[in-house]
């Protein structure tokens, strides 16, 4: 295969993370009614966002720290993606609230930390560490729950 420049490389690579992380939260539907329907399908989403970015850490942490190499067309693509992925989140905790099984919140600023337990552990997981993907993503949806419900 034959890239135009270094940047379009990158781009790939940019492009096919966020790609990969977004499909894992694809086919995470809402369940039904009631406080386990919307605290089961938010900690399916962070469970698997959070795995996600722990078992594939390398390209993770390039997708989250390479970004200002990109150009501005390939920028906007991949701010698209993660717009996406953050609206996945948005439904998910206005849902929550709206149904009353999560509390008041600033889904903004709620999503953000959410979005920031997966991303921020590309800078230190290690894949011969303490922790499995599954183990983070569990102790992780406890976090996200507790920001929504407490």
């Amino acid at each position: 295969m034959h890239f135009r420049s270094k940047e379009h490389v990158l781009f790939e690579i940019i492009r096919a993370g966020h790609r990969s992380s977004l499909d894992a939260l694809a086919d995470v539907e809402p369940e039904g009614g009631g406080e386990g329907g919307a605290t089961a399908h938010l900690r399916t989403l962070v469970r698997r966002f959070v795995a996600w970015h722990a078992r594939h850490h390398v390209v993770a942490r390039v997708c989250q720290y390479e970004l200002s190499a990109l150009s501005p067309a390939h920028y906007a693509e991949i701010r698209e993606l993660r717009r996406q992925s953050t609206a996945t989140f948005q439904d998910a905790v206005v849902r929550g609230v709206a149904e009353r099984s999560f509390v008041d919140v600033d889904v903004h600023r709620v999503v953000r930390a959410m979005l920031s337990l997966g991303v921020d552990l590309v800078r230190w997981y290690r894949a011969d560490g303490a922790d499995t993907p599954e183990q983070l993503g569990e102790f992780y949806a406890d976090l996200a729950v507790g920001m929504v419900t407490t």
